[in-house]
């Protein structure tokens, strides 16, 4: 190795340093001790000047010395290159270094580029809320970084929210969530949609892969989780707030579309925000009960989610008696509507059952059934909104529910008997307050009751839910 050589090897380092993009080169200083190496290269420097100056004076140099004082002018700079080389692949972020990544991080969102601080994070990912503080940690979680990572398949947003030490130290966690849904809902193949697609369909090949449904058990099916970060509430103002509040739906979703209600090919519906916050938030619900959880966990919002899309719902004759669409669900607003009964009558069944026995409603129990009771209530109350035939045939799986209940009460005995008796007197409580003096709601429960069917075990107990509910008996059928 020469002077010449050696300036040589500098040279060609700066060439690479210059042909690196300039994120990569901004990210060197934040790993790289600088200071060590160009210790390393000045010693080379050194060695040589050393030998220069040795021979120039005529001394002679004994083989050890010339050898070693070559190797050492060689090794010296390659040592160099491969520990800036081995700390920047390591990428190890430090507590003092915390001004620094704010300022890479600032300069990843000017210029665009984002792969250079996904190597970062990943390598540090388990250390991220020991090493930032909070408002670094606030960075990461800007929704142009989380776009950009969504379109790319990464949930690599998700996997860091999910940790509860980064929530915790997090200044505004909320808005982090509002950034992570409004990213996810925008799009059609996150995991997010890929649990409802596995619990209710809506797209024959959407599935997630053993990451995704990691996630989704550390996130959307972790009650303590969710309600933490309030995911709810995010889904919740996306859906009645900007979506239907917004009045931009009535129009297309008081229309037929038979790809809202398809299951082959990918419905529409999982590109609407309402649906995807019902379902989300049902799935929650139901792991919640399956934990024995007995919390609020806001079983409310499906009713705040009904009442918006009651309201903004019209009765079209031409849509809803058009012979070539489907009767069942005429319109999304419909199909909706029926979705959030008969997720209700599915989480009072999925808390009734334990085992083999009958568990008692709890808190959560009774804040199901109230929020079946209002949103039934609300239904029988409007005009114009929906078909009469809808309106009864909709109410009447409360009326079958409630019926269920008091035929197993009156097959059971010991604890299960008295678990029956809890559900029964919440269930005719909670409709029965409704009922109250309101003619209306009456008349529709009236109907609602005449239209059961007189071939089910059930039936037998309707006269007794008749008069808990002060309803005229069953007209007669006439000769």
């Amino acid at each position: 190795m020469s002077l010449e050589g050696l300036l040589t090897l500098i040279g060609i380092v700066i060439a690479v340093y210059a042909l690196g993009r300039p994120i990569q080169r901004r990210s060197i200083p934040l790993f790289v001790p600088i200071w060590v190496v160009i210790l390393l290269f000045f010693l080379s420097a050194c060695l040589l000047i050393w030998r220069y100056i040795a021979t120039s004076l005529g001394y002679k140099l004994y083989p050890l010395s010339d050898i070693g004082s070559m190797l050492g002018a060689f090794f010296f700079p390659i040592l160099g290159v491969l520990t800036a080389y081995i700390f920047w692949h390591k990428a190890k972020l430090k507590k003092k270094k915390d001004k620094k990544f704010q300022r890479f991080i600032y300069a990843s969102y000017y210029e665009d580029k984002f792969d250079e601080l996904i190597r970062i994070i990943e390598k540090n990912e388990d250390m991220l809320s020991d090493i930032l503080q909070p408002k670094t940690l606030g960075l990461l979680f800007e929704r142009k970084f989380i776009k950009r990572m969504v379109d790319s398949h990464k949930w690599i947003h998700l996997r860091m929210f999910s940790d509860k030490r980064i929530v915790e130290k997090l200044p505004n966690r909320f808005k982090v969530t509002d950034n992570i849904i409004r990213e996810f809902i925008d799009a059609t193949n996150t995991p997010l949609h890929s649990a409802i697609v596995k619990e209710y369909g809506g797209s024959e090949y959407l599935r997630p892969t053993e990451e995704e449904w990691n996630l989704i058990e550390k996130t959307q099916q972790n009650p303590e989780w969710y309600m933490s970060v309030r995911i709810d509430y995010a889904l919740t103002v996306l859906a009645r707030c900007e979506s239907i509040a917004s009045k931009k739906l009535d129009n297309p979703y008081n229309k037929n579309d038979e790809w809202y209600i398809a299951n082959q090919g990918e419905s529409t519906r999982l590109r609407c925000p309402i649906y995807l916050a019902l379902k989300t938030h049902v799935i929650m619900l139901k792991k919640a009960i399956k934990n024995e959880g007995d919390d609020d966990y806001y079983v409310s919002d499906l009713w705040n989610l009904f009442e918006s899309i009651c309201d903004h719902s019209k009765y079209d004759k031409d849509v809803w008696e058009n012979i070539d669409i489907n009767t069942e669900y005429p319109t999304p607003f419909v199909y909706l509507m029926k979705e959030i009964v008969f997720d209700l009558r599915d989480l009072c069944i999925e808390r009734k059952k334990y085992k083999q026995n009958i568990r008692s409603p709890g808190s959560i129990g009774i804040n199901i059934v109230r929020t079946w009771a209002t949103c039934i209530s609300k239904l029988g109350w409007s005009k114009g909104k929906v078909s009469d035939n809808f309106k009864y045939d909709l109410i009447k799986y409360y009326l079958i529910y409630t019926l269920e209940m008091k035929q197993k009460y009156e097959e059971s005995d010991g604890e299960d008997k008295i678990n029956c008796k809890k559900w029964i007197d919440i269930l005719v409580k909670k409709l029965k307050r409704y009922r109250d003096g309101d003619q209306r709601l009456k008349d529709v429960l009236f109907e609602s009751m005449n239209r059961l069917d007189l071939g089910k075990r059930y039936v037998i107990f309707e006269d007794w839910l008749r008069e808990e509910l002060e309803l005229p008996e069953r007209p007669k059928p006439s000769r």
